[in-house]
């Protein structure tokens, strides 16, 4: 965890906390720790939600010397250690304002897409296809843009269309028929 010494912790301008005050004149400003937990509140349903410095997308962030963090992943190094390499945090309590180490756990980014209520997530869950058939190993199939798709449902789109293309070719006036 990169925390330079002599450097008070980043408060984007604003008043310093009751708790910042303490730990400066406690001598402990140099050590992340009581600065980090000055910003987490517990809300008795185990979530630690950080209170200070929001993202637009609801992560926490935080400052450690000159450096910001989003604040899970600075909870996590603080108190488990580091995160390998491409991987990510999941938050278990799906709250991104958390950052309860325990309500976390290291992911690759596809089991963190996965573990989501996003798009991608809602269409991977799916068992069934929109007219009921299965999404088993028989019945599907990859598009041309990696989606599954339904071959039953392509079947009967298939059988579909030729009986609409060889009905326009019966009623079409201007049409050579085959036979001679």
């Amino acid at each position: 965890m990169p925390f330079v010494k002599g450097q008070k912790a980043w408060n984007k301008g604003k008043q310093l906390t009751k708790a910042h005050r303490e730990a400066l004149r406690s001598g402990h400003s140099k050590e992340p720790l009581p600065v980090f937990l000055a910003h987490v509140q517990n809300t008795g349903e185990g979530c630690w939600e950080w209170d200070h410095s929001r993202l637009n997308n609801g992560y926490g962030k935080f400052g450690a010397g000159k450096k910001q963090y989003l604040a899970h992943r600075y909870a996590w190094e603080l108190f488990r250690g580091p995160i390998p390499e491409d991987m990510q945090i999941d938050h278990l309590c799906r709250n991104r304002g958390c950052v309860n180490p325990d309500h976390m756990r290291v992911v690759t980014l596809k089991e963190n897409v996965l573990a989501g209520i996003g798009i991608t997530a809602l269409n991977a869950k799916k068992t069934h296809c929109p007219q009921g058939h299965p999404y088993d190993a028989e019945n599907t199939y990859r598009g041309v843009k990696g989606e599954r798709k339904c071959r039953e449902c392509n079947k009967i789109y298939l059988r579909q269309r030729d009986a609409r293309k060889r009905e326009e070719r019966l009623n079409d006036p201007t049409s050579v028929p085959n036979d001679p």
